[in-house]
């Protein structure tokens, strides 16, 4: 599974497949109950949370992809709570399944969105990206600036006229630390030129 982005993006991945589970569901049994007329075929009640799920990806579609249209999604809802509002044959679209494919290419385009926000890691915030790995292997090499201060901060030291790497550091002055002394004597030590 993979690491959303944010935890916007992963709520949104829950609304895009029960959206997609309930839409399915509902226009079955509508096109189900269109082809055999059987009332006891009918719930009496629309879904539950749909009407939230679908403002909730009609909101990320807004924010996110500007671009795509929400409309199909929109269409299904309508007709689907339309649908529950009388069982009116002749108010049911005989297109409603071409609808609910349009609004599945909706669903397939955000999840497509979603997922390249968690691969390029461009998140909110909420939930950092995928950690960035160590470097294994060989440090860096220094460049020619950084190896002729760590030259001057070696020969300083090996003067013997300081006591403490912070002496050492204050007397080179220029932003020198303590610590920055310290790795450039380990440096030496380690990889001697």
């Amino acid at each position: 599974m993979p690491r959303f982005a944010s935890n916007q993006d992963a709520r949104t991945q829950d609304a895009i497949e029960e959206w997609r589970k309930t839409a399915r569901a509902e226009v079955d049994d509508i096109l189900a109950w269109l082809e055999t007329l059987d009332p006891s075929r009918c719930r009496s009640k629309p879904p539950s949370l749909f009407y939230g799920r679908t403002a909730t990806l009609v909101g990320w579609i807004a924010k996110h992809h500007p671009g795509l249209d929400p409309a199909p999604l929109q269409a299904i809802y309508t007709d689907v709570i339309t649908w529950h509002e009388d069982h009116n044959a002749a108010r049911v679209p005989r297109d409603l399944f071409a609808k609910l494919e349009k609004a599945m290419m909706v669903l397939s385009i955000m999840e497509a969105a979603i997922l390249d926000r968690c691969t390029t890691g461009a998140g909110d915030g909420n939930i950092p990206a995928e950690p960035v790995p160590k470097k294994r292997g060989r440090p860096r090499k220094l460049s020619a600036e950084d190896r002729k201060r760590d030259k001057r901060i070696v020969e300083a030291w090996k003067s013997g006229h300081y006591k403490t790497l912070a002496e050492c550091a204050n007397a080179l002055g220029e932003g020198c630390t303590a610590a920055g002394v310290r790795l450039a004597l380990d440096r030496q030590r380690k990889a001697p030129e």
